[in-house]
């Protein structure tokens, strides 16, 4: 098991170093065999005192507007969260997060405010207990992850299985993909 960026986890299924991946959707490659499995959504995360806080639910036009945090270039939670607040090709901000625990710290400092994935805020370490969480208001965000193999792999049908239970054994929160 590794974390990586998602073009180095595509180099690496390509070249056989990886066997599958959890990736965030759409992947656009012929070679490689792609079962969505579910939707997560994106939350709204805060430092304690901000004034978002008192909103039960964030609208992401007021979270694009209040000092949004990113991942710098390469990640694609980046590229997923400049498209939900609608700020495409956006390249002047001052602070930019090497990962997403870096991210969570930066928040609870106070330094901005971000989205991030839902299954990222399900911990208990005390970094999250650190700063506000707020869901999205309607229509909000989210990304689709879904298990990917190279085509040809020996493995196709193990892995087709493991889809299956992966499947059927969501995360509290999330619903199947399409």
């Amino acid at each position: 098991l590794r974390e990586e960026m998602t073009p180095h986890m595509l180099t690496h299924l390509a070249e056989g170093k990886l066997d599958a991946g959890l990736l965030a959707l759409p992947i656009l490659d012929p070679s490689l065999e792609v079962q969505p499995l579910f939707v997560e959504p994106f939350v709204a995360a805060l430092p304690l005192e901000h004034p978002l806080t008192k909103a039960k639910n964030v609208d992401i036009d007021a979270l694009a507007k209040a000092g949004l945090l990113l991942l710098e270039e390469g990640h694609c939670l980046r590229d997923q969260a400049l498209d939900a607040c609608h700020l495409e090709g956006l390249k002047s901000e001052e602070i930019r997060a090497t990962s997403l625990e870096t991210l969570r710290q930066m928040v609870a400092m106070g330094l901005g405010v971000t989205l991030m994935p839902a299954l990222a805020c399900a911990d208990s370490t005390p970094a999250s207990h650190s700063l506000a969480l707020r869901p999205l208001a309607k229509p909000g965000a989210s990304r689709t992850i879904g298990l990917v193999w190279r085509r040809r792999s020996p493995l196709a049908y193990t892995l087709e299985r493991l889809a299956v239970t992966l499947a059927d054994r969501l995360p509290q929160g999330m619903h199947a993909a399409k």
